[in-house]
C-alpha cells in the first residue's frame, strides 16, 4: 500500500515537473527574439503546471499572438500589441481571448504609431467583430487606447458577469453615443466602471447602474443636470472626475449627497477660461471621506475646512502652490498618506515630521533644501519620495527609519551616499537617479532586501561592489549614464533588468551573458572578462583624489577622464569655470593624455608649452576658451591631427590663432564661432596634410577662397555661415581628393559645371542657398552618395539623369519653389525626401508604379504617372498605387484602407482619389448641433467651436487639432507651429503612449492631454513642468516657451483660412546659419541642431533638437 502511494506522489511530481506553461511561453518569446523578462509583467501556473495569470508589460509586434498557444486554464489575461499603422491595419481581428473559457481578467492595449517623421505620433486601434465574444466568467475587462464602435458595445453589453468596466483610455466612436450606449445598462453586476467622454455630457446610462460602487469619469462636459444626476448614486464609494469642462456658475452643492464616498479625485476641472482654485466646498460635507486626491493650480496652502474629513487616511494635494504647511496635521489621527507634489515647498516643517502615523511622505517637486533631524519622528514610514528638490546630503538619521521600503531623491545634488543608509535593511527599492554621487560603498550589499536599485546619471567613477551579488532578491539596477564603473558585471540570479552602458565605454566587463541586459549597447560595447581583473588604481583613480581634495564639494569640478588599456590617462575633459587655473596645470602632466579639452579658459603660453609637451595628443578641443597666448607654434612639435575650437557665446570674440606649414600633423581642423579673416584663411592653406576643414559662423568680410587650392589633400570642406559666398570659388574645382562638399547658409544662385571636376565627390550639401539653376551636371558625379539641395529657390524638373548616380542613398529637396517630373528610380536610396516642407506639402511629382527605390515609404505624397484604372478591385479592403482599388462607392485612405467615413473619403485627409471615391463636401446646409454630436450628414458645431475626429464638437486640442483629425469642414480647426489652444491646453500628439502612472519620457510615454513633461520626468501643469527653460520635453507633452518669436494660428473653417500672427517677446531669426539663446530661431522649416545649428535633416531634427528655436521632428 505504502508502494503505491510513493509511486503515485512521484508520478503527481514528474506530471507537474513535466508541464510548466510559463516556461514555454518564455521559450516562445525567446525564438522570437524577445527577452522574457523584459516583456513579461507576471507569470503565475497552478499547482499542475498549467497558466492562469498571462500579463504582458510591453508591446509585442503583430503576428506574435497567432504563435502563442491556446492555454484555456489562463484566468488573468495582459496584452499589448504593437503597430505601425503606415504598414499594417489598424484593426485587431484575433479571436484568441474568445478561446480562453475560464478567463475572468482581460487587459488589451493597442500601441499603433502613424505618419512619418515630425508628424508621427500614436493613434487608437480597433477591435473587430466577435473579438469580444469573451467567457461567461469575465469579470473585469480593460481596454486601452481602442477607438470603440458599434459592434464592439454591443459585444460588451452582452458580458452579464461583468463586474468592472475600464474604457477611461479609449474612445466611444459611435455616432449618438448618449443613445447607443443605452445597451450598457444591463450590465447589472457592473461595481466600478471608468468610461472617457471626450467632452460631451455624462452617459445617461451610468445612472442606471443601481450596484455601481466606483466611477472614473474622464474628460466630460458637466453642466448642472450632470450634478444632479451624480448625486443620486448614493451607493458610491470612489469618485473620480477627470479633466472635466464645465460652465462658469456649475454649483456642485448636490454632491453633498454622496456621504458613502470614501476615495473622491478631483483632477484637472477646468471652465472655458480657467482651471478651478479652491477645493469645492462640498467636500468638505464628505466625513467618510478615507481619500482624497487634488490638482488645484492656484490654491496657496491646505483650507482649515478639512479638519471636518476627520476620517482621512490618505491626503493628496499636487500641483498647486503651497509654500508652507502652517495648520496641525496631527488631527488627523488615522492620516498614513501624505502627498504634496509639484508646490512650493521650502522646508519638511515639524507639521509634517509630527505625523508619526505616516506610512508614505511623496514631497516630489518642491524646493526642499535639507533633510531635517526631526523627520526619524516618522517611525511607521514605509515610502519616501523627495525626488526633484534641491538636496545636497541625507543625514545620520535617515537609520533610524527602520520601516522604510521605498526611497527616491532623485534629480538633487546628493554627492555623497551616507553610510547610514545601508542600515535601512527592509529598503526594496533606491532610486538616486541624477545627482551628483561619485563612489558606491562596499555596505550597499547591506540592503539584503533591496529589489531596484537607479544610480544612473550621477558622476560615478569607482569598481562596481562584489558585494551587490549578494542581494538575491535584485531585479533591476540601472548605472548608465556615468564617468566610468570598473570591475565585473553583476551574476546576480534574480536579475530582470541590468543596463550598465547607455553606449559609454566604461572599464567593466561581462562575467556571463544574461538576459537581464537591457541594452544591445551593453553587449557591443563591453567586453567578456579574461583571466582576473585588477582593482589596481588607475589614472583616473589619482585624478578623482586630487579633484575630491582640492574641491570639498565635487559637484564643483566638472570634468571627464579615461584611461588606456594600461591604466594611464588617456583622455582629459577640464572646465576652466570649476577647476582654477593651477589645478588644470598640475592636471596637464600626465603625459600620456590623447584626447584634451579646454573649457571656458584663457589659453596662454605657458597652456600652450604645457600642451606641446605632451608628445602622445593626438585630438585637443578649445571649447569657449579664449585664446591669448602670442604664439601656438609649440602646438606643431606633438602628435596632434585633430584641433578644433569652438565658441558658442555670442558676444565672445575669439580670434582664429596664426597657423603654419609647420603643422604637418594636422590632418582636421574645425573652427566655429570665430573671428576670422583673410590672413587666417591663408595661414590655414599652408598647411601641408590638412584633410578635413570645418569652418561654420566665423564672421568674416570679404574673403578670397582662391588660396584653398593650395590644400591638395583635403577629403572634406565644410562652410557654413559666416560670410556669404555668391558662388562656388573655383579653387574647390582643382581639389581632386575631395570626397564631401558642404556649403550652407550662403547666397550661392548657380551650380557651375566644373563642379564635375569632382570626380571623387561622395557628399554634396548645398542647403540654405538661392539655388534657381538646372541641376544636371550634378548627375556627372558618378561616386555622389548624398544630395542635400534642401532650403533654396529651385524652380526646375528633377533630372532624371539623377538615375544614374546609381550609388545614391539619401537626397533631400524639400522647402524649395516647385518640382516636376519623375521621382528617382535607384535601388541603393535608402532616404529620400521630396515633400515640398514639413507640412505635408507635395511637389508636382509622379512615381512610376515599378520604382525600385527602397526609400518611399509613404507613396499617398506623391501622385502616380501612370493610370490605375488597369488596378483590380480590392478584395480585402487594402488599396494601393500598384495594389488594388477600391470597390464603387468606397474610398482609400491616406493609410492604404478602403471605406466610407470621412476619414477615408476626406481629400483634406489624404483621400487618395485615384483608387476610389473622394469628396470635399460643403456642409453649410447642416443644422447646428445641439447635443455636442457633429457629422456627416449629422450636424455641424457651434460657432467657435471644433468637431473632433470622434464627432463631438469642443475647444480642445483633441478637438481643433487638424492632425488630430479635426473636421474643417463641420467647424472650425486650427494648425499651429507652436502647441496652442483655445481652452485649456492639450498635449501634443507623440510616437509614444499616453503615460498611465504620472510619469514620462521613452520608457514611461506621454503626459495626458494638456500635461507638461518636466525636465525630471513627471506630468504636471505648473510652471516647472511646462517652462522650455526649465527642461520642458515637447516630446513627451506640451511646453510653454518665451523662445517664440512669432506664433502663427492657422484657423480653418470650411474653406476659409485665417492666419494671425501674435508677436511674443523672444528671438528673431538667425541670418548666419547658427540658432540659440544669442542667435535667434532658424528660419521657417528649419530645425535648430543640439549643437546650435540650423539645417535639415537627422543632425538637426533629431535627438537634441531644440524645439524652442525651430521646428524638430
Amino acid at each position: 500500500m505504502l508502494i503505491n502511494y510513493i509511486f503515485i506522489t512521484l508520478y503527481l511530481i514528474a506530471s507537474t515537473l513535466a508541464k510548466n506553461d510559463c516556461e514555454e511561453i518564455k521559450s516562445i518569446l525567446r525564438n522570437e527574439n524577445f527577452k522574457p523578462n523584459q516583456y513579461i509583467e507576471e507569470c503565475v501556473n497552478n499547482d499542475s503546471g498549467e497558466v492562469i495569470t498571462l500579463k504582458f508589460k510591453d508591446t509585442i509586434t503583430i503576428d506574435f499572438i497567432s504563435k502563442l498557444p491556446i492555454y484555456k486554464s489562463i484566468k488573468k489575461f495582459k496584452y499589448i500589441e504593437y503597430r505601425d499603422f503606415n504598414y499594417n491595419s489598424k484593426t485587431f481581428n484575433s479571436t484568441y481571448f474568445t478561446k480562453l473559457s475560464n478567463l475572468e481578467e482581460l487587459e488589451f492595449k493597442f500601441s499603433g504609431k502613424t505618419e512619418q517623421g515630425r508628424m508621427s505620433h500614436t493613434e487608437n486601434g480597433n477591435i473587430g467583430k466577435n473579438v469580444l465574444k469573451l467567457s461567461d466568467n469575465i469579470k473585469k475587462l480593460t481596454l486601452v487606447s481602442i477607438d470603440l464602435e458599434e459592434e464592439n458595445i454591443d459585444e460588451i453589453s452582452k458580458l452579464s458577469n461583468l463586474e468592472k468596466l475600464d474604457l477611461k483610455n479609449s474612445e466611444i466612436r459611435v455616432m449618438a453615443p448618449n443613445k447607443y450606449l443605452e445597451c450598457l445598462k444591463n450590465l447589472n453586476n457592473l461595481t466600478e466602471l471608468a468610461i472617457k467622454h471626450s467632452g460631451i455630457k455624462v452617459f445617461d446610462f451610468i445612472y442606471s447602474l443601481k450596484n455601481l460602487k466606483k466611477l472614473y469619469l474622464n474628460n466630460p462636459k458637466m453642466e448642472d443636470d450632470d450634478i444632479h444626476n451624480l448625486s443620486k448614486l448614493t451607493d458610491l464609494e470612489e469618485l473620480t472626475l477627470y479633466d472635466v469642462y464645465c460652465s462658469e456658475d456649475l454649483n456642485y452643492d448636490e454632491l453633498k449627497s454622496l456621504t458613502n464616498l470614501k476615495s473622491l479625485a478631483l483632477h484637472d476641472i477646468y471652465t472655458i477660461s480657467e482651471y478651478f482654485t479652491e477645493i469645492p466646498n462640498f467636500v468638505f460635507y464628505l466625513t467618510n471621506l478615507r481619500e482624497l486626491n487634488v490638482t488645484c493650480a492656484t490654491l496657496k496652502s491646505i483650507p482649515s475646512q478639512i479638519f471636518s474629513l476627520k476620517n482621512l487616511e490618505s491626503l493628496n494635494i499636487s500641483d498647486a502652490e503651497i509654500d508652507s504647511v502652517s495648520i496641525d496635521l496631527t488631527n488627523f489621527k488615522n492620516l498614513k498618506y501624505l502627498t504634496l507634489r509639484e508646490n512650493k515647498l521650502h522646508e519638511i516643517s515639524k507639521e509634517i515630521t509630527n505625523i508619526t502615523n505616516l506610512k508614505s511622505l511623496d514631497l516630489l517637486g518642491n524646493q526642499i533644501e535639507k533633510i531635517p533631524n526631526e523627520i526619524s519622528k516618522l517611525k511607521n514610514l514605509e515610502y519616501l519620495d523627495l525626488s526633484n528638490n534641491k538636496i545636497e546630503e541625507i543625514p545620520n538619521v535617515i537609520s533610524d527609519l527602520k520601516s522604510l521600503k521605498y526611497l527616491k531623491i532623485k534629480y538633487n545634488q546628493i554627492d555623497v551616499l551616507n553610510k547610514k543608509l545601508f542600515e535601512l535593511v527592509n529598503l526594496k527599492e533606491f532610486n538616486l537617479k541624477t545627482n551628483m554621487i561619485i563612489t558606491i560603498p562596499n555596505e550597499i550589499g547591506n540592503l539584503k532586501n533591496l529589489e531596484v536599485l537607479d544610480l544612473s546619471q550621477n558622476r560615478i567613477y569607482c569598481e562596481l561592489p562584489k558585494s551587490l551579488n549578494n542581494l538575491s532578491h535584485l531585479k533591476f539596477i540601472d548605472l548608465t549614464i556615468n564617468k566610468n564603473i570598473k570591475g565585473k558585471t553583476l551574476i546576480n540570479d534574480s536579475l530582470e533588468i541590468c543596463s550598465y552602458t547607455y553606449g559609454t565605454p566604461y572599464s567593466i566587463c561581462i562575467t556571463k551573458d544574461m538576459e537581464c541586459f537591457s541594452d544591445y549597447d551593453d553587449k557591443v560595447v563591453l567586453k567578456a572578462c579574461q583571466g582576473n581583473i585588477s582593482s589596481e588604481r588607475d589614472d583616473c583613480d589619482e585624478v578623482f583624489d586630487y579633484i575630491l581634495n582640492n574641491y570639498k564639494k565635487s559637484r564643483e569640478a566638472i570634468f571627464e577622464c579615461s584611461v588606456d588599456e594600461e591604466k594611464k590617462l588617456k583622455l582629459l575633459e577640464l572646465d576652466g569655470k570649476s577647476i582654477d587655473y593651477d589645478n588644470v596645470m598640475e592636471l596637464l602632466d600626465y603625459k600620456t593624455i590623447k584626447e584634451l579639452t579646454i573649457r571656458s579658459m584663457d589659453i596662454d603660453d605657458t597652456i600652450i608649452e604645457k600642451i606641446g609637451n605632451l608628445k602622445y595628443l593626438e585630438t585637443l578641443t578649445f571649447h569657449n576658451s579664449k585664446i591669448v597666448a602670442t604664439d601656438i607654434e609649440p602646438l606643431s612639435k606633438n602628435k596632434i591631427s585633430s584641433l578644433t575650437i569652438y565658441n558658442e557665446i555670442y558676444d565672445k570674440i575669439i580670434t582664429v590663432p596664426k597657423f603654419s606649414e609647420s603643422f604637418t600633423n594636422l590632418k582636421r581642423l574645425s573652427l566655429i564661432g570665430l573671428n576670422f579673416d583673410q590672413i587666417n584663411l591663408n595661414e590655414i592653406s599652408s598647411i601641408p596634410n590638412l584633410e578635413y576643414l570645418y569652418i561654420e559662423s566665423c564672421k568674416s568680410d570679404n574673403l578670397n577662397f582662391d588660396v584653398l587650392e593650395n590644400l591638395r589633400k583635403l577629403i572634406t570642406l565644410t562652410y557654413i555661415g559666416g560670410y556669404k559666398m555668391k558662388e562656388i570659388p573655383n579653387s574647390i574645382f582643382t581639389l581632386s581628393n575631395l570626397k564631401e562638399l558642404i556649403i550652407e547658409y550662403q547666397d550661392i544662385v548657380e551650380i557651375p559645371n566644373d563642379i564635375s571636376k569632382l570626380t571623387n565627390l561622395e557628399v554634396l550639401n548645398l542647403a540654405g542657398n538661392e539655388l534657381n539653376c538646372k541641376l544636371d551636371v550634378i548627375s556627372e558625379l558618378r561616386n555622389l552618395k548624398k544630395l542635400d539641395l534642401s532650403n533654396n529657390n529651385l524652380n526646375t524638373e528633377l533630372p532624371e539623369s539623377f538615375n544614374n548616380l546609381t550609388q545614391l542613398e539619401f537626397i533631400n529637396i524639400t522647402s524649395n519653389e516647385k518640382f516636376t517630373g519623375k521621382i528617382l528610380d535607384i535601388p541603393s536610396l535608402e532616404i529620400c525626401n521630396y515633400i515640398r516642407s514639413l507640412r505635408e506639402e507635395s511637389y508636382d511629382l509622379c512615381f512610376e508604379p515599378n520604382n525600385k527605390s527602397k526609400c518611399l515609404i509613404d507613396k499617398s505624397q506623391i501622385k502616380p504617372c501612370s493610370n490605375n484604372s488597369e488596378l483590380p478591385v480590392s478584395p480585402d479592403g487594402i488599396c494601393g498605387q500598384g495594389i488594388a482599388r477600391c470597390p464603387e462607392g468606397k474610398c482609400c485612405s491616406k493609410y492604404g484602407y478602403c471605406g466610407r467615413s470621412n476619414d477615408h473619403c476626406s481629400l483634406e485627409k489624404g483621400c487618395q482619389s485615384e483608387l476610389g471615391n473622394c469628396s470635399s463636401n460643403s456642409n453649410d446646409d447642416l443644422p447646428i448641433s445641439p447635443d455636442g454630436i457633429c457629422g456627416q450628414g449629422i450636424a455641424r458645431c457651434p460657432e467657435g467651436e471644433c468637431c473632433s475626429k470622434y464627432g463631438y464638437c469642443g475647444r480642445s486640442n483633441d478637438h481643433c487639432s487638424l492632425e488630430r483629425g479635426c473636421q474643417s469642414e463641420l467647424g472650425q480647426c486650427l494648425i499651429t507651429n507652436t502647441v496652442t489652444t483655445i481652452a485649456p491646453s492639450k498635449t501634443t500628439p507623440s510616437k509614444y503612449p499616453t503615460s498611465t502612472n504620472g510619469k514620462c519620457g521613452g520608457r514611461d510615454g506621454v503626459c495626458p492631454s494638456g500635461e507638461c513633461c518636466s525636465m525630471y520626468g513627471y506630468c504636471g501643469r505648473s510652471d516647472r513642468h511646462c517652462s522650455i527653460e526649465k527642461g520642458c520635453q515637447s516630446e513627451f507633452g506640451q511646453c510653454n516657451a518665451k523662445s517664440v518669436n512669432v506664433l502663427t494660428t492657422v484657423y480653418i473653417t470650411k474653406t476659409t483660412i485665417i492666419t494671425t500672427q501674435t508677436t511674443i517677446s523672444g528671438y528673431p531669426t538667425s541670418s548666419d546659419g547658427k540658432c540659440g539663446e544669442n542667435y535667434g530661431r532658424c528660419p521657417s522649416g528649419n530645425c535648430c541642431s543640439k549643437f546650435g545649428y540650423c539645417g535639415t535633416g537627422s543632425d538637426y531634427c533629431g535627438t537634441g533638437c531644440q524645439t524652442n528655436f525651430g521646428i524638430c521632428y
